[in-house]
């Protein structure tokens, strides 16, 4: 029993050192196992970015072909342009007719809107209520009610003077100049 517990013994002492080099075998495949996880996982990944590129490269060479089309586009374009501003400055000088003019009865006549004149002194009602000015264009001076009677007889364009109004039947001259604007106003009969 001595020998067999001095071999058994004797055995252990002479194999360990290839347990520990199995040992370390194990743990070196367990790295390699996952290095090599790793690195494939590396290589999808780079697979994906290589198909993602491969298709932004053709979509960039699609939008360069739409981009070509467009500037061929915008060369006719400019071409035909030019070319038809340069037919038109062609027909202006080619024109052979006299530049007409409107007869003189026909021509726009320019009026002074407040050229004032004078008429037959005539009776007038307000349509609206109305701000009275104390000249043409001048500053407000108060307001009249719709249906106010007044009498002119001096008028611009768009003004009217009033010469004198009529307070419960009555008419009064009026004792400072007052002014109203034709468009709302009407004459009685």
């Amino acid at each position: 029993m001595r020998l067999l517990s001095t071999l058994l013994f004797l055995f252990s002492l002479l194999y360990a050192d290839e347990i520990k080099r199995i040992d370390s075998i194990v743990k070196d495949i367990e790295k390699l196992r996952v290095d090599y996880n790793r690195c494939s996982e590396m290589l999808d990944k780079s697979a994906n970015l290589a198909e993602q590129n491969s298709t932004l490269l053709k979509k960039i060479e699609e939008l360069e072909n739409i981009v070509k089309k467009q500037e061929k586009l915008l060369k006719i374009k400019e071409k035909k342009d030019k070319n038809q501003f340069l037919y038109s400055k062609k027909c202006e000088k080619e024109n052979s007719f006299p530049k007409l003019m409107m007869k003189s009865e026909y021509q726009e006549k320019h009026f002074d809107q407040n050229e004032i004149t004078t008429f037959k002194a005539s009776a007038f009602r307000l349509k609206t209520d109305s701000i009275i000015y104390d000249a043409i264009n001048g500053n407000s001076i108060g307001m009249w009610e719709k249906g106010t009677s007044f009498t002119s007889n001096t008028k611009s364009d768009t003004w009217i003077k009033v010469s004198g109004y009529f307070v419960n039947r009555k008419w009064r001259k009026a004792k400072e100049e007052i002014w109203i604007r034709s468009a709302q106003v009407f004459k009685r009969d």
